[in-house]
């Protein structure tokens, strides 16, 4: 997945914590994904990445300590009070196939919130799924710059 143009940066945040990055998944999850979508988190180890899909399930009304790193399952689904989270790891995988069968296309058509880890591993699989991506990198110790960017256009997103 390529870089973004500033043009379609649609919110950026720098956190202290992990509190912080979590209350930040939180917010995402109200004012942009409370219908659903695609979202890519794009950050190295150690980033945020599952403080932040935390926070995106508390902020749909489900349970925030039931979400971990799904590197060995490769994908969890959690029940939030609104709508369902998916939540897929593509680090270990080798090929797209494999994100296939595990039912990549009909988890599109649920109208949850699907989380991708390490979705840069195959980006043909989010072409024109109207993804979103959230960059977190560290900057210093627990502190992390995050900011939010559209892949490609999707209206519903600011809706």
């Amino acid at each position: 997945m390529a870089g973004f143009d500033d043009g379609r940066i649609l919110d950026g945040r720098v956190t202290s914590s992990e509190a912080e990055t979590r209350e930040y998944g939180c917010d995402l999850a109200r004012r942009f994904f409370s219908r659903g979508g695609v979202l890519v988190l794009r950050g190295g180890l150690g980033a945020g990445k599952t403080q932040v899909a935390r926070g995106l399930v508390e902020g749909l009304g489900g349970d925030a300590r039931v979400v971990s790193s799904p590197t060995f399952p490769v994908m969890q689904e959690y029940g939030a009070a609104s709508i369902p989270v998916l939540h897929f790891d593509w680090y270990r995988l080798e090929v797209q196939a494999e994100v296939v069968a595990l039912g990549w296309w009909e988890c599109l058509e649920e109208g949850a919130l699907v989380i991708v880890e390490w979705g840069d591993r195959f980006p043909e699989l989010l072409e024109g799924v109207g993804a979103a991506i959230l960059d977190l990198r560290i900057v210093e110790g627990d502190c992390r710059n995050l900011r939010l960017a559209a892949w490609e256009d999707r209206d519903a997103l600011t809706e």
